[in-house]
């Protein structure tokens, strides 16, 4: 997927619902995480290793993946070659790429083995054409960047936003605004539950209509993507963005678990002078 301008891609990746990250009661970390991409592709697929310290009580699990596109052979804990109490091993995923066109996602999740709080995520993106695995792409998630939301406000939708992205909160006429403080970063996230999803997910990922309404011939804006896809709790949803004069607009409509649509959208502004 490369729907996004490279200087905020992590972020617009994020944007969509990724994983619910739980809290912990702690008022310290309660164990310290360890990201890696270490990962080799085989002949027919993939093997991912994460570094992993069960005796935290805290381990790695495959939380999700694209199931029309990969299978799980092996999943595996590799102990550390030491005789040191608590050293940390491995685990290692390997799936087999069983996919022709298109991206395969997968979550891993940090969690703890008493409540189930997720205290850290790994989120790969695997594109692949013709059958062959064509690029890997890894995004690292902590719980404690993210707030999220879910409920009344976002009809069962649930959002992870990263927290560095703004600084304060207003409602105003049943929309939710998150804005920045130096005001680059703009969201606004706002649930109708009487509008049309199946409409509206038809609207939002018709690319050639949407060029035809937004671009300008000058192309000082365009339309740079619209697709529909489904997030990782099974919501469809329909995403555009599109490259303005100010910045970057990305657009989304979810279908609510509770019916009606959520409506969200991102502008992030580009002070060029700078």
């Amino acid at each position: 997927m490369k729907r996004m301008l490279a200087m905020i891609l992590a972020a617009l990746l994020l944007l969509a619902p990724t994983f619910a990250l739980a809290e912990t009661e702690a008022e310290e970390p309660v164990v310290a995480y360890e990201f890696t991409d270490d990962y080799v592709l085989t002949d027919d697929g993939i093997v991912i290793s994460i570094k992993d310290n069960p005796t935290t009580g805290y381990a790695w699990e495959c939380a999700r993946y694209d199931e029309t596109m990969l299978e799980l052979v092996a999943d595996e804990f590799v102990p550390a070659e030491t005789d040191l109490m608590g050293a940390p091993g491995v685990h290692q995923f390997t799936f087999k790429f069983i996919g022709t066109d298109g991206d395969a996602r997968i979550r891993f999740a940090q969690v703890h083995a008493g409540d189930e709080a997720v205290n850290a995520a790994l989120y790969y993106i695997i594109e692949a054409s013709m059958g062959t695995i064509r690029e890997v792409t890894v995004h690292e998630v902590n719980k404690d960047d993210y707030i999220e939301l879910m409920g009344e406000e976002t009809g069962d939708v649930r959002l992870s936003i990263p927290s560095s992205m703004y600084t304060h909160r207003e409602d105003i006429d049943g929309s939710i605004y998150l804005i920045s403080d130096d005001e680059s970063t703009r969201f606004e996230i706002r649930y109708d539950p009487s509008a049309d999803p199946e409409a509206l997910l038809a609207e939002y990922s018709d690319k050639a209509k949407n060029a035809a309404q937004y671009d300008l011939e000058d192309r000082t804006q365009y339309v740079m993507d619209a697709e529909r896809l489904t997030d990782d709790d099974g919501v469809p949803y329909a995403a555009l963005s599109i490259n303005t004069p100010e910045g970057l607009r990305l657009a989304e409509v979810y279908q609510a678990p509770k019916g009606g649509v959520l409506f969200v959208t991102m502008d992030y502004y580009v002070d060029f002078d700078d």
